[in-house]
């Protein structure tokens, strides 16, 4: 009797569950279709309504609760509020949580390949929203940071771009390109850190405590993209690997790579000087490490400029050209010509050359 008592409460458990969905997912459908007048959305957007919304992306009952519910942000995504809650309220890491989500969904009851079809809908229409949201003027530059401490920038521009259909394939794919690095290790890595941090989020709205933010430091470390020297949204090891790639924006690349080629070299001769060797040991400052760095922006300076040779002239109007003299000037200031002749001379001594043989130019020397 008591086996039969518990068996009829677990069927009415069942019942109110499948009830209550059924009311969630009639509530979303009637909200759908009542903001796709603009006035109506307007009326109904507030942070109460938005923040229940991100709150069913973590827990929904079923995929058809979970698509409406996306579908419904995505119908709000045109207000400010809604960027506002998904940048300052965490809203953008539950968004994140679902387009990074990987293996099977919990819902009970349901068909596994039904439920597989909904989840992969609701991942495309998660990266829509988020798409939205980073678009939106006023508050989409906080969700572009807050998605930046989580995701290699490549991701990020790629989301900005979409379209959908494009930033699913790029998130289940191995990606090396000069602009975004993404492998199956890292999508892995980036799915439990995303949906910890979105429970975290959750735990705290419980509290009535809504604005949140990860800590000032606080950035998602990928041990593949140790090492990598990134600049103006392109790693320069993978740009000189192949240096006909299209960047996105040639010019932000150019300048960051003189600027940064400059910024390694100011500190290396502040170092050498404050540690009493004077300009002339400015060279010896450099670290091994700042040398390597020196010379992969230098080589893709020169590989940018070769293939984009109108930024050559741009680069030199913004005094890029007159600092890198200025620099080099300090470097060469206390040595006298005749007495660098003599230590050169002491140093590597003039091979003869046959007469016949033409001494190379200096446009002819590799580097120069």
């Amino acid at each position: 009797q008591q086996q039969q008592q518990e068996g009829a409460q677990r069927l009415d458990l069942t019942a109110v569950a499948a009830v209550a969905e059924q009311l969630a997912a009639l509530g979303l459908e009637l909200l759908c279709r009542a903001t796709a007048n603009a006035s109506v959305a307007d009326v109904l957007c507030d942070e109460a309504l938005l923040r229940q919304l991100y709150w069913l992306l973590l827990s929904p009952p079923s995929g058809r609760v979970l698509g409406l519910a996306v579908a419904l942000l995505r119908r709000l995504s045109g207000s400010p509020l809604a960027a506002q809650v998904g940048g300052y309220q965490g809203g953008g890491v539950m968004l994140l949580a679902v387009l990074l989500h990987q293996g099977g969904w919990p819902w009970p009851g349901g068909d596994t390949a039904a439920g597989q079809e909904e989840g992969a809908a609701a991942r495309a229409a998660a990266a829509d929203v988020l798409s939205a949201l980073l678009a939106q003027p006023t508050h989409g530059p906080r969700v572009n940071l807050l998605l930046g401490r989580l995701l290699p920038p490549g991701l990020v521009a790629a989301i900005a771009e979409g379209p959908p259909a494009t930033v699913i394939r790029a998130l289940e794919q191995t990606v090396e390109t000069p602009e975004c690095v993404w492998d199956p290790r890292m999508a892995s890595q980036a799915s439990a850190e995303v949906a910890a941090l979105a429970l975290a989020v959750r735990k705290q709205h419980a509290t009535s405590s809504y604005d949140w933010s990860p800590p000032p430091d606080y950035r998602l470390q990928y041990s593949s993209l140790q090492g990598e020297l990134y600049v103006g949204g392109v790693y320069v090891r993978l740009f000189l690997k192949n240096p006909k790639f299209a960047v996105r924006d040639p010019m932000r690349f150019a300048e960051a790579l003189v600027e940064r080629y400059l910024q390694e070299l100011t500190a290396a001769c502040a170092a050498a000087a404050a540690a009493g060797k004077g300009a002339v040991a400015a060279h010896r400052g450099l670290t091994a490490a700042a040398l390597d760095r020196c010379l992969l922006l230098s080589a893709a300076a020169v590989a940018l400029l070769q293939g984009h040779a109108l930024l050559a002239d741009q680069v030199a109007q913004l005094g890029y050209v007159g600092r890198l003299l200025g620099l080099l000037a300090t470097r060469t200031a206390s040595l006298q010509p005749g007495k660098l002749q003599q230590q050169q001379q002491q140093q590597q001594p003039i091979q003869q050359q046959p007469a016949d043989v033409v001494s190379p130019q200096p446009d002819e020397l590799a580097g120069s």
